[in-house]
């Protein structure tokens, strides 16, 4: 049963998220603040992009539960190693009933990197009770805003780049004490960037030169063409446990959504103990499984596979099992991959791996039409409005001086991060700056002078809210898609030919009148999900051909399969026909004779079995 009374009690969780103290060794971690989160003393740097917290859009969710207590349930499947509720919030025009629909699955919350994700999951979830009531009188959709809440919601720090660590402590360095030195905000200006440390000493060796392409940059020199390295690259931060390595122990944990079982990356010190060895993810699969009438899935998260259609060749050791996506779904994934692009205006993304993330699990193993995407990528940089590209406002001096220097030769120059350079045009030009800090001067306690820049967290992974509109508009869209092209399926037609005397031959056919099909190609493989069954109540001795019963494996979109049976059965008795299948009521046919009646049997009677069993 779904408690659509829960949002009292998640509302009183939410207030009281941050304020949730998470401990090491008994110490808490507010006790160290640099750590657990940047410093505000700068207050009047403002982000690069406006970011709506992922605590005001889980607030706001409440609000919507409040308001939509007939059509909105809320369930906590879990609670985080930080104290934090793991929540599905199931969307129904009956949410006591929902689990005895078809469902579809959206989950978001699952980087650290794209906090936006929460709020753009939130607003598909208010988009769906407002505009697609009717669909959810057909279809439950089932929500997790936020998957990974100690990441999202406070207690994590959040660094561009690092995995998307739940609030588990690790001791990533092997000292025998674990989180006791993680990144900092060394400089007070909010953010954690980087640092580079000029010429540095024997002992710390440079690995990064200025890109000669844009100053800002860094890059591995190339010893043929370029100078010889003059950084050392380091996270901002100390050594507090004097190893000699800086920040190399950091707060948590495991990154939720590298916890799958499928292709799950076992030696990634990110990765966890073991598959599902966390709460959330654990949590996430056994919710999947208690519910096979989950016909689809969309993620949120960092893999992309509907701005780009996975590559079906890659194989695995074996040379049997996809990578990535079967050769037999690669239509469909580019059919519902182009419907994506034209609701989103997706055209770019960052290239990251689907090792053990949730998608790929739930099309791997599961064999269902699961989804991820970024939900947003680089747009285009607007054109300089002075012609000569001048250097952003914010920028260091020294910078912003040689990047003009090196703007005549630029065109012949060829940067180790053409995606890099194109992200700083768009800081330039439309953010005056604000989304990279300029590289500036520090005394480091233990490294002596150094700089501390780099581009601010989130400004290449979050969208301005205008783009974070049009990709929840897009999320809405392709939920509903996948619900109204759901497989469907049911008996289309029986008919009953008497042959002879005392022998007839019965001929059913199955429909899906759906798009998309029972299972995927990749699930057939696997075995999942459950075919579609079909069983009779006819004795061995009464079928003279045709199967007592029978597995259809799949149904394809709009398909059909034939079945067909010769008896010899007394035309008084009747023969009970049951089909089955996970994402639909039990059907079933009556035959007596040459009359056929549909429907026949309520649906509460149990399924035929067989060896003697009632």
């Amino acid at each position: 049963m779904t408690d659509r009374t829960m949002y009292r009690p998640l509302a009183a969780a939410l207030a009281g998220l941050i304020a949730v103290p998470l401990t090491t060794h008994g110490a808490s971690l507010a006790q160290d603040a640099p750590q657990v989160a940047a410093s505000s003393a700068d207050a009047s740097r403002a982000p690069a992009v406006a970011e709506r917290a992922p605590a005001d859009a889980m607030a706001s969710l409440i609000a919507l539960a409040r308001e939509r207590p007939s059509m909105i349930g809320t369930r906590d499947i879990a609670t985080s190693p930080g104290g934090r509720p793991v929540t599905v919030w199931t969307l129904s025009s009956d949410p006591a009933t929902a689990d005895l629909r078809p469902g579809v699955l959206l989950v978001a919350g699952l980087d650290a990197d794209r906090p936006a994700h929460v709020s753009i999951a939130a607003d598909a979830v208010r988009q769906l009770i407002d505009q697609r009531a009717a669909l959810l009188s057909e279809v439950t959709v089932y929500v997790i805003p936020c998957a990974n809440p100690d990441a999202l919601l406070g207690g994590v720090p959040r660094i561009e780049g690092s995995p998307s660590r739940n609030a588990r402590p690790i001791d990533d360095d092997r000292d025998g004490v674990r989180d006791e030195d993680g990144p900092r905000d060394l400089d007070g200006n909010g953010l954690i960037t980087s640092m580079r440390r000029p010429n540095p000493p024997p002992g710390d060796a440079a690995t990064h030169a200025a890109d000669p392409a844009d100053s800002r940059l860094l890059r591995t020199p190339d010893p043929l063409a370029d100078a010889p390295a003059a950084f050392s690259v380091h996270a901002e931060g100390m050594d507090t446990d004097g190893d000699g390595r800086i920040a190399e122990d950091p707060m948590g944990g495991v990154d939720i959504d590298c916890n799958f079982p499928a292709r799950w990356p076992e030696f990634a010190s990110h990765a966890g103990a073991f598959q599902l060895s966390e709460p959330e993810s654990a949590a996430i699969a056994a919710f999947v499984l208690g519910r096979p009438r989950i016909v689809g899935a969309l993620c949120l998260g960092r893999w992309e596979s509907l701005a780009r259609t996975p590559d079906p060749k890659p194989r695995d050791a074996t040379g049997k099992t996809p990578m990535e996506l079967d050769t037999g779904d690669e239509a469909l994934w580019k059919e519902l991959g182009k419907s994506w692009r034209d609701a989103s205006g997706q055209s770019r993304w960052t290239e990251d791996t689907p090792a053990g993330c949730l998608a790929l699990w739930l099309y791997a193993h599961r064999g269902l039409p699961a989804f991820s995407t970024q939900a947003w990528g680089r747009p285009d940089a607007p054109k300089p409005e002075d012609g000569d590209g001048t250097a952003a406002k914010g920028a260091d001096t020294r910078d912003a001086k040689a990047a003009a220097e090196n703007r005549a030769s630029a065109r012949e120059l060829t940067p180790a991060d053409a995606e890099a350079v194109e992200w700083l045009a768009i800081s330039d030009r439309a953010h005056e700056g604000a989304g990279f800090v300029a590289w500036a001067p520090y005394a480091h306690p233990t490294l002596g002078p150094v700089e501390i820049g780099g581009f601010d967290p989130g400004f290449r992974r979050n969208p301005p809210p205008d783009a974070r509109g049009r990709a929840a508009d897009a999320a809405t869209a392709f939920v509903a898609t996948l619900g109204e092209r759901r497989p469907r399926v049911r008996i289309d037609t029986v008919t009953v030919d008497e042959l002879s005397p005392g022998v007839r031959r019965i001929r059913m056919r199955i429909a899906n009148d759906g798009w998309l099909p029972t299972c995927t190609a990749m699930g057939k493989a696997n075995g999942a999900p459950a075919p579609i069954v079909v069983r009779t109540s006819m004795t061995p001795a009464e079928i003279m051909s045709g199967p007592r019963a029978a597995r259809i494996a799949s149904l394809d979109g709009y398909g059909a399969e034939d079945l067909e049976w010769v008896v010899a059965a007394s035309d008084t008795a009747p023969i009970r026909i049951d089909v089955r299948w996970s994402g639909m009521d039990p059907q079933s046919a009556l035959v007596q004779g040459t009359a056929v009646q549909l429907d026949a049997v309520p649906a509460k009677v149990p399924p035929i079995r067989h060896g003697g069993a009632k």
